[in-house]
């Protein structure tokens, strides 16, 4: 192998660091699901069927909350992107390649394992429950996203604010000032 000059990362060494932030920022991002699932399970709007036949029936006045089980995971999944993302760009902002991978994954896996949590907390299957219900009763459904698209925001959260960030920390080079010698002529 030929020496390196001196300051510069072998190309395997800058691999292997790209590696390592994005399996950090992931493992984070895992660990930090758990938390995102539970906080959505607390915020979120809690949707009633009522029970008509042994079957489940969704009421009318309670259509709205199925949309706002869904914006409360988008919020809580934006806000924790973006937390995440500004984190990350700090610590990570010299490896911005690395570290865009590693929030849109983490992102997405975060927000798949926060989903699951939520859910697991919610009410159990309505099946087992609408069995021996008499008509009449209302029931809390199962905590579950509607919109599949839902788990993205996290992603996107997180990649808005460290582009937001590593704009704002970058150093801006100075202004070209144009001198007589530089002036195009109409011509």
């Amino acid at each position: 192998t030929e020496p390196q000059p001196a300051g510069r990362p072998r190309p395997d060494d800058a691999g292997s660091a790209a590696r390592r932030v994005v399996t950090q920022i992931v493992l984070i991002s895992v660990a930090l699901g758990p938390v995102v699932g539970v906080v959505w399970w607390l915020v979120a709007p809690e949707v009633s069927v009522g029970v008509r036949d042994g079957q489940p029936v969704l009421i009318p006045a309670e259509a709205r909350n199925l949309f706002g089980v869904d914006v409360s995971f988008a919020a809580v999944g934006a806000a924790a992107g973006l937390l995440l993302g500004a984190v990350m760009c700090t610590r990570y902002r010299e490896h911005p390649t690395a570290l865009l991978a590693g929030l849109v994954l983490g992102g997405v896996v975060g927000s798949l394992v926060a989903w699951q949590v939520g859910s697991t907390l919610g009410p159990g299957p309505l099946g087992e429950r609408t069995g021996g219900a008499a008509d009449g009763v209302t029931l809390a459904i199962p905590l579950d996203l509607e919109a599949s698209a839902v788990p993205l925001f996290c992603p996107i959260g997180a990649v808005a604010a460290a582009f937001v960030l590593g704009a704002a920390l970058t150093p801006r080079l100075p202004p070209r000032h144009r001198t007589h010698g530089d002036a195009v002529s109409p011509g």
